[in-house]
């Protein structure tokens, strides 16, 4: 196949070349969505993210945030190309010395309280687990 070097004839695409060419154009979407603004794409059928399909997350929006494009799942039913602003939540940490507990809450900047988490003390490996797949950076530290 040669879907990166059309006007060469002689030319196969190597793994290097769709790399490349995803990241150019995951650079471009970055110049021209907006900060939190996003799209809604349908991955069923064409990309190979199997662990969103598997447990059938159909959908996924493409957004900015803090400059870089994220991928996040898509759990409505928002038709794809649908135009999408993402808001950022606020994460909070706390230890609660009185009940022994670690508290993380998750603010939203219009709807208040999103989430909130508690672990025991001496759990900490589970919170720090749930820290590093949520992608949490807490404005308090």
């Amino acid at each position: 196949m040669n879907y990166t070097r059309p006007n060469s004839i002689d030319h196969t695409d190597k793994p290097e070349d769709w790399l490349n060419s995803a990241l150019l154009f995951a650079s471009a979407l970055g110049h021209i969505l907006k900060e939190t603004e996003g799209v809604v794409v349908d991955i069923a059928g064409d990309v190979q993210m199997d662990n969103l399909l598997e447990r059938g997350c159909t959908k996924v929006f493409i957004h900015t945030s803090k400059h870089k494009i994220h991928i996040t799942e898509c759990w409505d039913d928002i038709p794809e190309g649908t135009m999408v602003w993402m808001h950022e939540s606020e994460w909070l940490r706390q230890y609660l010395e009185d009940e022994t507990l670690w508290y993380i809450t998750e603010h939203h900047p219009d709807d208040g309280i999103l989430g909130e988490h508690f672990f025991v003390k001496g759990d900490e490996d589970k919170m720090n687990e749930f820290i590093e797949e949520n992608n949490i950076i807490f404005k308090n530290e």
